[in-house]
């Protein structure tokens, strides 16, 4: 039984990382602008719900987005298409479908076939979550590309399942690994040129079997082989030349048809030879190259980087290779009681094919919840998705979950989810980063550190809570989702590293400030026992001038005055001046040398905090 779905959107998130002293925001002229969106009031708690969507609320007064210097840092700045995105939309527009080859195992053969999709409201519902939308949060240095699509053609949730498989890779253009997406037309040309090659490859085939029998011909001893081989020949070429004019007639067609719809002028090949020619030489091909077919085709990646062209250098993203994959999915009342849909929903949520074995859990943790009788949540690290049902015909409500309970509350739970844990892997990333690197000086990293603490305590404060909402089914997802995306684990992990890394740079601050204390006091003994030789030198020669002048006085005071006192005891008297002289200035010197002991210590303590 065909397991078909009323609706489907695939949500493509890339999560990237703002580089150092760098900032994501939109130039005058960009093709993004200030987001208008709608949110539900009273599903989130205020608090929540205003940092969530304070830049996308209008002023009641002045009918204006708030500026960006009014918006906190952790509020998250939330952009739309700008009307400068017109050329980009109308390449990309929601009119056109899309499409892609891919191998399906039909009856256990791998056969290819072609999914068609379309882009979602590239021109139209900007305020909506299907448009494009550039999520940024400054103070976490992290944001969100997210834009989305529909299943077209035979809307069967197998056919969900490869395509969402096939375009959540975003290899470079150069692999062989990247997907190529094509228009409808071009994929029904591609398909045209097969079937007219495989004739040609017949035909050559059969001219190479008149060439064979040539050469037998030529090599026969008896007339009866001749003449087997020669009626053979004539019998190939009869089916040559009517082969060959049904495929020039389909060849020449598909030309035109070409021509027509890719609208191209291209130098075709020469007109095909006759039948004649063409007996001995090999038919060309259909004259239009398979390169100048498929010269439109484009993969995923170009679309990621068309988006974020003009933040080219400033970002990173955090998975090179492959997208986030959000899915909302709205099965037919037959799909239900499908028991392989469950399966399906699980490799929906887990990025797999048909290829792998389904299982309702990964690395331990439910792959999806059931919220109501007909509603499922499912999260795991490569996406998330719903699942809904409807009760029956008329089911007004399931009809229009789309445009209700997906856009207005339960994507922007999902949003607030996925920053959570790529703000953590940010932080966890820089922690490796300062604990690997030693070439930056130990001051420079605290400063860091004292950073990234700060980060995470507004994170916190602002970003992170026990649950979000009034409502039961809102809490059950941000828990759920919460635990499978690692979100409380990674919590606990940052807040680790980061007492560790402090713990480690003070430790190592603190030998560097003891080896200096070291240092200091072994440089104060040299300087002191300067000063102090110094002193007792300069001293020493006050002494012996004082000495020196003392005598010199001595002996004239005697040949003029022989009655004074006796020479001895005048000479103790000077030394004695000498003597307090020095002790003096000792002592000043000792006062000077604890000043400046002093002044180190407290330069040190200082340094310390």
């Amino acid at each position: 039984m065909e397991k078909g779905i009323e609706k489907s959107y695939t949500f493509f998130m890339m999560p990237f990382y703002i580089k150092e002293h760098q900032e994501i925001k939109p130039a005058e002229k960009s093709i993004w602008q200030r987001a208008q969106m709608n949110i539900d009031k009273g599903i989130l708690y205020s608090h929540i719900q205003e940092f969530l969507s304070r830049s996308v609320m209008v002023d009641k007064q002045t009918g204006a987005l708030p500026a960006d210097d009014m918006l906190a840092t952790h509020d998250y700045h939330i952009y739309s298409l700008s009307e400068y995105s017109k050329q980009f939309t109308d390449i990309m527009g929601s009119a056109d479908e899309h499409a892609i080859f891919v191998k399906k195992t039909v009856d256990g053969e791998k056969v290819e076939q072609h999914l068609t999709f379309r882009f979602n409201n590239l021109k139209n519902d900007y305020p909506l979550f299907f448009s494009p939308k550039l999520i940024i949060c400054p103070n976490a240095q992290v944001g969100l590309l997210v834009f989305s699509i529909e299943l077209s053609g035979n809307k069967s949730v197998e056919n969900l399942v490869k395509l969402n498989y096939e375009l959540f890779k975003t290899y470079q253009k150069e692999s062989t690994q990247s997907v190529h997406i094509y228009l409808p037309r071009q994929i029904k040309l591609i398909k045209e040129n097969n079937q007219i090659d495989l004739k040609r490859k017949l035909i050559s085939k059969k001219i190479k079997t008149i060439r064979m029998l040539r050469q037998r011909i030529a090599k026969a001893d008896n007339d009866n082989a001749k003449t087997n081989a020669d009626d053979n020949i004539a019998r190939i070429n009869e089916e040559i030349s009517k082969e060959y004019l049904e495929y020039k007639k389909a060849n020449e067609q598909f030309i035109l048809t070409c021509q027509k719809t890719l609208k191209e002028k291209q130098d075709f090949l020469d007109k095909m030879a006759s039948v004649d020619k063409a007996m001995g030489e090999p038919i060309p091909t259909t004259g239009y190259h398979m390169k100048d077919l498929l010269n439109h085709h484009w993969i995923m990646r170009q679309l990621t980087d068309s988006l974020m062209a003009e933040f080219e250098g400033k970002y990173e993203r955090a998975d090179d290779y492959r997208l986030h994959v959000f899915t909302y999915i709205q099965a037919t009342s037959e799909a239900s009681l499908a028991p392989s849909l469950m399966d399906d929903f699980s490799r929906i949520i887990r990025c797999q094919d048909q290829d792998y074995l389904a299982l309702p859990t990964s690395l331990g943790n439910d792959i999806y919840k059931q919220l109501f009788e007909n509603v499922y949540i499912g999260s795991a690290v490569e996406g998330g998705g719903v699942l809904t049902f409807q009760k029956g015909p008329g089911d007004d409500f399931m009809m229009s979950f789309d445009r209700g309970p997906l856009v207005h509350s339960y994507l922007w739970v999902y949003l607030l989810v996925i920053m959570q844990r790529h703000t953590l892997l940010q932080m966890s990333r820089k922690l490796a980063e300062e604990y690997g690197y030693s070439g930056k000086d130990l001051n420079s990293r605290l400063k860091n550190l004292r950073q990234l603490m700060e980060k995470m305590s507004k994170t916190k404060i602002n970003t992170y809570f026990p649950d979000v909402s009034d409502h039961s089914h809102l809490n059950a997802i941000y828990q759920f989702c919460s635990n499978n995306l690692a979100v409380n684990k990674y919590f606990i992990d940052v807040d680790n590293k980061l007492s560790t890394l402090k713990e480690t740079l003070e430790q190592l601050h603190d030998e560097q400030m003891e080896a200096y204390k070291k240092t200091e006091r072994e440089m104060d003994k040299v300087q002191n026992k300067i000063l102090k030789w110094v002193a007792v030198f300069a001293l020493a020669l006050t002494w012996f001038s004082c000495l020196n002048d003392s005598f010199d006085y001595f002996s004239n005071f005697r040949s003029i005055n022989a009655e004074r006192t006796s020479s001895i005891i005048y000479a103790a008297k000077v030394i004695g001046i000498v003597i307090a002289t020095m002790v003096i200035a000792w002592r000043i010197v000792d006062g000077v040398q604890k000043k400046y002991t002093n002044l180190n210590k407290e330069k040190l303590n200082n340094n310390r905090h």
